[in-house]
């Protein structure tokens, strides 16, 4: 590769989608710029964005009612971008998405998808799911398919998690917690945890405020949208979350956790996937994941099983395989 590529990356976030497929966009941008070498470009859908988390690139922010196609198609043209990365929330693609894609395909701009990208496939170089389990895609499919444990993009450093036998309790309910489990865990979490329990609760920068017990037996912490996870994950003894990226940086970082997916039968695949991989606990409501929190809590040997399983999962991140195949696509005619 002789010029270096230019990259427009384009995610939404906010209210209803959270800060998920913004934070994985992140770590693929800064995978591009370390293994690449590429110049980029952020095109944000959504509001309230901490503008913070976008200080290392050039970007622009959009509002959720702006057309979507319309800013792609300006700022691929102004940036010369040469690369699209897109990290949308399925049920927000515009229905006119595939006439967009074909006209930049024809620009010969490589275009790739980070997870899904419905009635698109086709027209994609590169679809790079963060996912162990091989996807149903049900449409044609894109020229290129990847998937694996080395595709996760957790937005972790070179942490390393601190060795801990305590009861620091890590709880995260998604940038949003769009079913407002804010209203029941923490009763339950008050009522049923081991009394020396010490609960860490994350607050989504567009998640209500949660509902605290009136009188708490155990020790409580509100962290409203810390910059980052890390740091808690780090310290924490054990986690409980809903499925999504943060999630997997549970993993990544060996930390015994307790999944479970608000969501209906949205999950239903990967929970009874992981459920036979044995990385984590999977609860099937929001009351079990508490009975199983209390469970790992209780037993050592269980929560040392599913930390070292977890952690060989999660060897690497995967942005140097998305870098990989970008540079592969790059030197392809």
């Amino acid at each position: 590769m002789k010029d270096r590529p230019r990259c427009l990356l384009v995610c939404q976030a906010g209210e209803g989608v959270g800060l998920g497929h913004l934070m994985r966009s992140i770590v693929a941008a800064n995978a591009l710029q370390q293994w690449c070498g590429a110049h980029i470009f952020f095109l944000v859908q959504g509001l309230g964005i901490d503008k913070q988390l976008l200080t290392n690139f050039s970007s622009q922010c959009i509002a959720p009612q702006q057309d979507l196609n319309e800013a792609i198609s300006k700022h691929a043209h102004l940036f010369s971008a040469n690369v699209l990365v897109l990290d949308l929330y399925g049920p927000s693609v515009p229905h006119s998405f595939p006439k967009l894609l074909f006209g930049l395909r024809e620009l010969q701009v490589r275009l790739i998808a980070i997870d899904a990208l419905p009635g698109c496939l086709y027209l994609l170089d590169l679809l790079f799911v963060p996912s162990f389990l091989e996807p149903t895609l049900g449409e044609q499919p894109a020229k290129k398919l990847v998937f694996g444990w080395d595709c996760f993009l957790p937005n972790v450093q070179a942490q390393t998690r601190i060795a801990t036998t305590n009861k620091k309790v890590l709880v995260l309910t998604g940038g949003s917690d769009t079913t407002f489990l804010g209203g029941i865990w923490p009763t339950l979490l008050n009522d049923n945890l081991p009394a020396t329990a010490e609960v860490d609760w994350v607050t989504g920068p567009f998640a209500a405020a949660p509902h605290w017990p009136t009188q708490s037996r155990i020790e409580i912490h509100n962290h409203h949208s810390p910059r980052g996870l890390a740091h808690l994950m780090c310290q924490a003894g054990y986690a409980l979350t809903v499925y999504g990226v943060s999630f997997y940086e549970l993993l990544y970082f060996g930390v015994p956790t307790v999944v479970f997916s608000p969501y209906g039968t949205k999950d239903n695949v990967e929970m009874h996937a992981l459920k036979s991989e044995g990385v984590a606990l999977v609860a099937n409501s929001a009351a079990h994941a508490i009975e199983l929190l209390r469970t790992l809590m209780l037993d050592t040997a269980l929560s040392s099983t599913l930390s070292n399983r977890a952690k060989a999962k999660m060897i690497t991140s995967g942005g140097k395989r998305l870098a990989d195949e970008v540079s592969i696509l790059l030197t392809q005619k």
